[in-house]
Formats: structure tokens, sequence, C-alpha cells
């Protein structure tokens, strides 16, 4: 979900509207500033997204201002400029954690529990809430609405779609094995059934 929006879900990903919320940060008009949380138990989180057309949106990642120090997603968020559905932007999002790429824009897990870590004034729903909090260029959006759809490292559509073509071709490859065999198999009898005949015949 998003602060503030209005959504409605599609085959494809999520759609918000985006509007502004009163910040003193933004200094660009074309740029709103945008804040995006999706409610999902994992260890890390990130989205990716664009215009209805599957354009890129440009983005300014914000200071969170966490109760607790974000050293991940602060390190991937280097470079990330825009919110599109390519993944890591590998010509400037280079940074790792860990050893770790990006894997798109990153999101933060905030609670709203003031006595736990990673509090965040905005979360007023519960604990696994993460946070994309951003400008975004609504000039690029359509009509201010855009789409996005979060995952997990490892999980991804892209990686399920390769697995599922892979087992397709080989599948595949099987059955034109077995149905060659078949055919070597039967033109081979056919072949021993006409000498036969003939042998007798003679």
């Amino acid at each position: 979900m998003a602060l503030p929006a209005t959504t409605k879900q599609t085959r494809r990903a999520k759609t918000v509207r985006a509007k502004r919320l009163k910040t003193k940060t933004t200094t660009t008009k074309k740029l709103r500033r945008t804040v995006i949380f999706i409610k999902k138990k994992a260890w890390k989180l990130f989205i990716r997204g664009g215009s209805y057309t599957g354009g890129a949106i440009p983005i300014k990642h914000r200071v969170l201002g966490m109760s607790s120090d974000t050293p991940e997603r602060d390190t991937w968020v280097k470079g990330d400029s825009l919110l599109d559905w390519d993944g890591r932007e590998c010509d400037t999002q280079t940074y790792q954690f860990e050893g770790v790429d990006a894997e798109g824009t990153p999101a933060q897990w905030t609670t709203n529990s003031k006595n736990k870590a990673y509090f965040h004034p905005l979360n007023t729903y519960g604990d696994d809430y993460w946070i994309v909090d951003v400008e975004m260029d609504c000039s690029k959006t359509e009509n201010g609405f855009f789409e996005f759809k979060g995952f997990m490292p490892g999980n991804t559509w892209e990686k399920v779609l390769v697995v599922v073509v892979v087992v397709v071709v080989v599948v595949v490859v099987v059955v034109v094995v077995v149905v060659v065999v078949v055919v070597v198999v039967v033109v081979m009898v056919a072949v021993v059934v006409v000498s036969l005949l003939c042998f007798i015949v003679a």
C-alpha cells in the first residue's frame, strides 16, 4: 500500500496513485514525495515498477529518519535513480552489501512500535511493513498512477520463468528422442519382416 494513495489490483502488479505529501525537502516542482508500504514477512525486499506502458520513473531516495541504522538499504539505494522493471541499474547501482547485489529498488523493514528497533513514524499498521520513501517524478506517471511489484531475492518471476522454460525444453527433447527411437524400432522391425517374407517367398 502507499501513503497516501488509492489502490487497485492488477494482474501485473499493484497500481497506486501518487499524491503529494507535505515536505520541506521537495525542491523540484515535478518531484513529489511518494511513500509505499508493503506488508510481508521477509528477510529482504525489493520493488520494481514503472508507468502503465512499462516506462521507468525517475526517483530520488529520501533519508528515512529511522530509530535504527539501515546499512543494507542505505548501501543499495546508491545509484538507484529509477523505478523500473529491469532490476539493478548495472551502470550506477553497483554497490553491494556483504557481497549481495541490489535486485531493484530496496525497501526497509519497519514497525509501528516506538519501543522496537526500526520504528518509523509513518508506519501506523504494525510489524513487517516495508517502506520505500522517495521523491518521484510524477510527470512520468499516468495521471498520477504507476505500477509496482514487491519481491524477495531469489524469488523473482524471471527465475521462475527460466525454470519453467528449462523444464519445457527438457520435456520436448525427451519426447522427440522417444519418438525417434520408436520410429527407428518400427522401421527396423518392418525391414526384418519384409526380409523374412522375401526369404519365405523365394
